[in-house]
């Protein structure tokens, strides 16, 4: 079990009894979710630095220093690691810390990022969210939301699905950027979708779960 801190320590914990492990300690509060993958552990710190350690007694294997601090979880997929950090920078390294492209927003980043086959995604304080081609870094499209996203889209079939502080919720064609649908809400939306038995559920700071078919 891995537990995360303000104080900027992630914890290890046996699951069956809570027994400390082991700790590892970061400059800054974590409050990014960690990622596993073969043994070993990704997360960021607001320190600005995302952390590669061993699952098996916390040893760190190597961390990458970008030039903001990362809220957000870095994002698993094949032998590629993907994450945003708060001076808009958004990073794709292999998973030996190595960079292989970063892509400049011009707002912070505050959410994870989403991928499929071909895409990545992710919203900034800017008010767009992101489609990149995720080998190559390159822009596809950008979608304007009317105000910041915290929140962290989701894929879902042919749609990218995801909230804004312009209160509203959003979903998007995945291919294109074009709207598909929105939503106002009667708060700000700075959480993140989800989807389950061909439903969208979320929730805003009005105080609502929203489910949306």
């Amino acid at each position: 079990l891995l537990l995360a801190t303000a104080e900027g320590s992630l914890y290890c914990l046996d699951r069956f009894t809570s027994r400390e492990l082991w700790s590892f300690k970061t400059g800054e509060p974590i409050i990014s979710t960690p990622a596993a993958a073969d043994d070993k552990v990704y997360f960021g710190s607001l320190d600005g630095y995302l952390y590669s350690v061993s699952m098996v007694d916390g040893k760190q294997h190597w961390k990458f220093r970008a030039e903001g601090g990362v809220s957000g979880s870095p994002v698993l997929d094949g032998q590629k690691t993907y994450f945003g950090s708060r001076n808009g920078e958004f990073h794709c390294l292999s998973l030996e810390g190595q960079e292989i492209w970063q892509f400049q927003a011009k707002g912070a980043i505050y959410g994870s990022a989403c991928v499929d086959s071909e895409n990545v995604y992710f919203g900034s304080n800017d008010g767009f969210l992101y489609c990149l081609h995720k080998d190559k870094g390159e822009l596809v499209w950008k979608f304007q939301a009317g105000s910041l996203i915290h929140s962290s889209p989701i894929a879902v079939s042919r749609w990218i699905c995801f909230g804004a502080f312009d209160k509203k919720f959003y979903v998007l064609d995945k291919d294109t950027g074009a709207l598909v649908f929105s939503h106002t809400t009667e708060g700000m939306i700075s959480a993140s979708p989800s989807f389950g038995e061909g439903q969208y559920y979320i929730g805003g700071e009005d105080k609502y779960l929203y489910c949306f078919r």
